[in-house]
């Protein structure tokens, strides 16, 4: 017998009695710990949100909590987790009163053996199985009350206590929040006429085994009245009675109707064209049989009165034994019969005979009643139908649904329309039993068709259920099964008769509904992350402008020997670490600034290889498949790199024993269905597919894969930006991204991207830089204040004379001024309040021919989403820069010009 496998969390702050304790369950031949430890109450909760466990082992003197209440803390959080405590020689009055608040068990520490301690912890998880599994007995229970408006009550004929089950209240009218159920109480609701009677059965019962009921009324709040029957057994010495209440109005007043009408009913019985009729249970005597026997079996009323069994002698010898083998059932209310009889003048007339109990109050059957009609003329309508077979199956193929039959009796073939068995793949001629049907429905969808057919005969009703067939040529289709059981008029036999329609193009239909509405929510829900994303590098790369310019100048302006130099170089470092931070949020938001060239991915992962080498470590095999070189796609060389360079890391990250990621190329040409599933027009494309041997992910992890911030490493050891900001490339790139992740069966990432009918560029364009100082006059155009100010500090301190304005319109008015004819250089800020730095180039440009532009923009928002895709004449600074970026590249705009 193999061990138990149990996932278990030790909280356990001392670190002696910690590896006791596992030193002692590693003991354990019955059961297999996977230990984790917590120290603290709050690491305990931590890692039961982290992961499942199926058990705690918890002691309840921690540093961040003492005594009882880090049960319940931990219970509260955790409710469905069983846990055991952890205790001392001196704490077992705690340990009980654990158990007593919820807890399954507690252990006295160094006392246990590690068999004792497994067993402990095993019970501990059955038993909170088990009170799962009570609840939901108990949820069953009321709902049957409520369904069978049927209640229950308790009552201890001692004390005169009582408990009311919410069916109970129910019936009674009472609120279950504000009433207090008590015999003294209950006995106020009862009619004053019946509260003696019932006051003294109850106290009668007391002590008496066996089945007490009684039937009384009550009076409720608003006046009106109600029947109930009250039914009770005795148990616990017979000091307690157990019983259910049930409203018995409609049932009294129906009876007292009765008993009034009898002769009322006796002229209906005698003036309808069915025969009624009445016999005791053993239909040894007839107590009444109506008048219209005698016009439909011509035979006496009086020869019946002599021997009810004398109606047997009419049928059919070929019909009687299958109506004998009946009659049994007509006192459990099943008996519903088709058979043929043969009148004295030797006409045959079909009759339809049904049965129905009559109980008294006990439930008890005292008599049998029944109906009996003549159905002659429905038979031969019905065989009449049967005869237009021909027209039926021009309709079925014209409806595009086929029917069949399904005799009951063994061994006899199912009867299919053509319909049926083209829709099914079935030849014409191939003779069909039940279990032939069978072969064709799906393995996995078998038990389903063959439990929903066999409730149908049991309970001589119908069933409809969707399932997969796989017809004889391999093709699988979605099907609508409908079948009802009936009772054949020519022959009396029972059979099931169904139809089946292909309903495949809409179980297609609606699962394509269902992913394509998913993937709409999905990407609305990374829209909006994205925008916020987006808005918070916008003005977070302002503020890093400043920092960073601000600590250059403060190094350069500092001595050499000055002890404040390291601490400002410590504030620029971390403003540099900020700023990549930025770009991996604007890269997620596809609000970064790029600058595409035509690109062979091949090309780029070659030229990537030996770095990814060197990060991924000798422990892990990276193997790369290119299969794309004759495709070329449009994109930035950085972001590519970017995006191979995280998914890597992230692929490594997953294998800390080791592995083997694979890097894999083709290209494709997707048609319009490959297209849709995929997500993307059709075209062609480079597949980029990079595969792992990890860990894999749960469906919790996948569902928030590529949100910002959202990380599974330990604290410090990533920022969750990295699929984010691969996700972010994609979508900008004009591309799509899947990933397929099972628990310990390793990840792959399937990212397309389109392809472009150009060949790739061989020579990268060269950065423009030249020297830093000048004389010339700028213009900057910058809404934020601070920025602004920073630049024009840097260029006025390199010798350049500097106009500044603080948006597109005031730039406008500055360059049309004097002042601003001796401008050469205009330097303007892309997304501005009033007018973009896009339209203020275009409108300079309109007045000062040739006047050279420098763009600087970290962030483009939706208006301006034509201006995020530069080329390579375009010249722009990305935010947040620094004072020697800033620097070269005003003098290189100059020099070009």
């Amino acid at each position: 017998m193999s061990p138990q496998h149990v996932a278990l969390l030790l909280v356990e702050d001392n670190p002696g009695d910690a590896r006791l304790i596992q030193e002692t369950l590693s003991q354990s031949k019955l059961t297999r710990f996977a230990v984790t430890r917590a120290a603290r109450l709050d690491e305990a909760l931590a890692a039961l949100k982290a992961s499942p466990h199926d058990a705690v082992l918890l002691d309840l003197t921690l540093p961040d909590s003492r005594g009882i209440d880090t049960f319940l803390r931990l219970r509260a959080a955790f409710p469905a987790v069983p846990v055991v405590i952890l205790t001392g020689l001196d704490g077992e009055d705690t340990g009980v009163r654990a158990v007593q608040e919820g807890a399954q068990d507690y252990l006295v520490k160094g006392e246990p053996a590690a068999e004792a301690v497994s067993r402990v912890i095993r019970h501990a998880i059955e038993r909170q199985l088990s009170a799962g599994h009570l609840a939901r007995e108990r949820a069953r229970l009321v709902e049957a009350q409520s369904v069978a408006k049927v209640g229950s009550w308790e009552t201890d004929l001692d004390t005169m206590n009582v408990l009311w089950s919410d069916e109970t209240h129910r019936i009674f009218e009472t609120d279950a929040a504000a009433f207090q159920p008590t015999h003294a109480a209950f006995l106020a609701l009862v009619h004053p006429e019946d509260r003696e009677r019932v006051d003294a059965a109850f106290l009668a019962s007391r002590g008496v085994p066996g089945r007490h009921a009684i039937e009384h009324r009550i009076v409720l709040r608003d006046g009106r009245l109600k029947v109930l029957e009250e039914r009770w057994h005795i148990r616990d010495g017979g000091t307690v009675a157990v019983g259910t209440c049930q409203d018995v109005t409609d049932r009294v007043v129906a009876r007292r109707l009765v008993e009034d009408s009898n002769s009322r009913f006796k002229r209906m019985a005698e003036s309808i064209s069915q025969v009624f009729w009445m016999t005791d249970v053993e239909q040894k005597t007839m107590v009444y049989v109506s008048p219209a026997y005698e016009s439909i079996w011509g035979r006496t009323c009086e020869s019946l009165y002599r021997d009810p069994r004398n109606w047997i002698e009419a049928i059919v010898p070929e019909d009687r034994a299958r109506v004998l083998a009946a009659h049994p059932r007509q006192i459990a209310g099943a008996y519903d019969v088709t058979y043929r009889i043969k009148r004295p003048d030797g006409e045959i007339r079909w009759i339809r005979d049904r049965a129905f109990p009559v109980k008294d109050e006990a439930d008890v059957v005292q008599q049998l009643t029944g109906v009996a009609q003549d159905v002659t003329k429905e038979i031969l309508a019905e065989a009449a139908l049967l005869r237009s077979q021909e027209f039926l199956e021009k309709a079925q193929e014209v409806a595009n649904i086929g029917s069949w039959i399904n005799p009951l009796d063994e061994g006899e073939d199912m009867v299919w329309s053509k319909e049926c068995r083209r829709i099914l793949g079935v030849p014409p001629d191939k003779r069909l039993a039940a279990s032939d049907f069978m072969e064709l429905v799906h393995p996995d969808d078998r038990a389903l068709v063959a439990s929903s057919r066999a409730h149908a005969i049991g309970e001589r009703g119908s069933f409809n259920c969707e399932h997969r067939i796989i017809r004889p040529d391999g093709v699988q289709r979605w099907v609508t099964t409908r079948a009802e059981l009936v009772v054949d008029k020519a022959d009396g036999r029972s059979k099931l008769l169904g139809i089946v329609k292909d309903i495949t193009d809409k179980v297609e239909g609606a699962r394509r509904l269902a992913e394509t509405e998913s993937m709409l929510r999905q990407a609305q829900k990374m829209e909006a992350m994205g925008r916020l994303a987006g808005g918070v590098a916008h003005d977070f790369n302002n503020i890093l402008t400043a920092i960073l310019g601000l600590s250059e100048m403060t190094i350069a302006a500092l001595p050499k020997d000055s002890p404040l130099r390291d601490d400002v170089e410590e504030i620029r470092q971390s403003g540099l670490r900020a700023a990549n931070l930025t770009q991996q949020l604007l890269a997620f938001s596809r609000r970064q600034v790029t600058s595409p060239r035509i690109l062979s991915l091949d090309e780029v992962i070659a030229g990537l290889s030996k770095m990814l080498g060197r990060i991924i470590g000798e422990h892990v095999e990276l193997r790369i498949e290119p299969g794309a070189a004759d495709a070329s796609l449009k994109a930035d060389p950085g972001q590519l790199e970017q995006l191979l360079m995280n998914l890597v890391v992230n692929a490594r990250d997953a294998m800390p024993k080791g592995g083997r990621i694979t890097i894999r190329t083709e290209a494709a040409s997707l048609d319009a269905a490959q297209a849709r599933r995929e997500g993307v027009p059709a075209g062609r494309y480079v597949v980029l597919s990079v595969a792992d041997t990890g860990t894999g992910m749960t469906p919790e992890v996948k569902s928030h894969l590529f949100e910002p911030f959202y990380t599974t490493k330990e604290k410090g050891k990533g920022t969750g930006l990295g699929l984010a900001t691969v996700y972010g490339v994609v979508k900008q790139s004009g591309g799509e991204i899947r990933c397929v992740s099972r628990e310990n069966a390793g990840t792959t990432f399937r990212i397309l991207l389109p392809c472009v009918e150009a060949a790739p560029d061989r020579d990268a364009p060269s950065p423009r830089r030249s020297a830093a100082k000048g004389g010339e006059t700028v213009l900057i155009v910058e809404d934020e204040e601070p920025v602004r100010r920073l630049a024009a500090r840097i260029l006025r301190s390199l010798g350049y004379e500097v106009l500044a304005a603080a948006d597109g319109a005031q730039g406008l008015a500055l360059l049309r001024s004097p002042a601003g004819a001796k401008v050469e250089l205009l330097m303007t800020d892309m997304v501005m309040p009033v007018m973009s730095g896009w339209d203020l180039a275009r409108e300079a440009g309109a007045e000062r021919p040739g006047l050279p532009v420098l763009f600087v923009s970290g962030y483009t928002d939706d208006t301006f989403e034509g201006m995020c895709i530069l080329d390579d004449t375009t010249d722009i600074l990305p935010k947040p820069f620094t004072a020697e970026d800033l620097a070269a590249r005003v003098r290189a705009a100059l020099d070009a010009a």
